[in-house]
């Protein structure tokens, strides 16, 4: 059944520091992408999406977009229901992806995962700090380099230089727009439009929730990389949520991206790498051979 919640997986019973930062960056991410599968649940068919508690982890399903079709704090609980989870995601035609929950490596299950075709997928840099931590000098932006906060004109905008800024394929931008416009509606999601002498190049999205800020869905056109529009968004961002009331930052990129540097740069450390596992969707279905 659905649940209009992303499960908060339990504490460490000796959990350091470290461990309890990550555990709530974790939570974020997976309510994150749990608001957007309910917001785009009005869009259309409903059945489309699917947010399930299966074993202790957080499956999200989504038949239309593969990023969507993820399993979020997965550990050792949910390999004794493997075959909930491929009948779960028996209709999506699209890869699906694991992601460890804090001290969970996937790597020791190896075999009862690729007993289900799953395979060692991209690894991820998992990023916080606390804002108190952080410089709050302000810094002079690179010549011609400007964030403003976007109005209800700039929606169209904003959904193109995200759209292009992370590669979406031409044949499915109209019907991303057509989902994505729903997010201008949820209530602690907030928007930062990067300009390069006056052109639209850059988009930073800030999602808060209770003293926790996400950085997410932070892109530069590549047409306009390396100029310094990208560290700029972060530290509005990060500036944003000061003033939002948020104590602690938090996001992810792939390991040893720019992205990561750039936010490590601006002073968030890397909290954990973890590697996701995948399982490429084939026509034969997802249950194990």
């Amino acid at each position: 059944m659905d649940t209009l919640s992303p499960h908060s997986p339990p504490p460490h019973p000796a959990a350091t520091r470290d461990d309890r930062d990550l555990d709530r960056a974790l939570e974020i991410f997976a309510e994150y992408d749990t608001a957007r599968l309910l917001a785009y649940r009005h869009t259309g068919d409903p059945s489309r999406v699917a947010i399930e508690k299966i074993g202790g982890s957080l499956a999200l399903r989504f038949t239309e977009v593969g990023y969507f079709n993820r399993v979020y704090h997965f550990g050792s609980n949910t390999l004794e229901h493997m075959e909930e989870l491929a009948a779960f995601y028996e209709p999506v035609q699209q890869p699906v992806q694991l992601l460890a929950a804090a001290g969970t490596d996937l790597a020791a299950h190896t075999n009862e995962l690729e007993a289900f075709r799953f395979a060692p997928g991209p690894s991820y840099a998992r990023v916080g700090a606390d804002l108190s931590d952080l410089p709050t000098e302000t810094h002079e932006l690179p010549p011609g380099v400007e964030v403003v906060t976007p109005g209800a004109e700039d929606q169209e905008t904003i959904l193109d230089v995200y759209l292009r800024g992370f590669g979406a394929e031409k044949a499915n931008i109209e019907a991303a727009k057509i989902n994505m416009r729903r997010l201008f509606n949820l209530p602690n999601l907030y928007f930062s439009l990067g300009r390069v002498d006056g052109t639209p190049v850059g988009l930073g999205m800030l999602y808060v929730s209770g003293q926790q800020a996400y950085l997410c869905g932070g892109t530069t056109l590549p047409s306009h990389a390396r100029r310094g529009c990208h560290t700029a968004l972060i530290r509005h961002r990060l500036d944003q949520a000061r003033q939002l009331g948020a104590t602690r930052a938090v996001s992810w990129a792939y390991d040893k991206s720019e992205s990561q540097k750039n936010m490590v740069a601006q002073g968030l450390s890397t909290l954990a790498v973890d590697r996701a596992w995948d399982r490429p969707w084939t026509s034969s279905g997802p249950h194990p051979e």
